[in-house]
């Protein structure tokens, strides 16, 4: 996007680093690049004005303390999906990449349960 750099407009922004535990390591984008925030802002009106056609079976993971997704946006979609199998499941102790924190076998085990309830 050479146009953005000509304008004085940033290609990207400072990474908004990790959100991880102590005790965890998570490698971070050092860089954030503008066209993809902007497209991911299109992306949640989208979501917004279409949750209701959600109604396949779906399993949410929320950690009670996300210092980059509030946990009630995970709440909002369960609440609001059309979906007659749904979970929402509270992670007590991660944050935002619960996948590399220190709930991830519990993940691992609701995923496994999740999809053995649906076979």
């Amino acid at each position: 996007m050479l146009i953005l750099g000509s304008l004085g407009i940033p290609r990207f922004a400072k990474g908004v680093g990790s959100d991880i535990k102590k005790g965890i390591k998570e490698p971070a984008y050092e860089l954030t690049p503008i066209r993809a925030t902007k497209q991911l802002a299109l992306l949640l009106r989208l979501v917004r004005n279409n949750i209701k056609d959600v109604d396949q079976p779906i399993l949410i993971f929320s950690s009670k303390e996300d210092h980059v997704v509030p946990p009630q946006n995970q709440r909002w979609i369960y609440e609001n999906v059309s979906s007659q199998t749904k979970e929402l499941v509270t992670l007590e102790n991660s944050y935002h990449v619960a996948t590399m924190d220190y709930d991830l076998e519990l993940i691992e085990r609701k995923s496994l349960e999740f999809i053995q309830k649906l076979l």
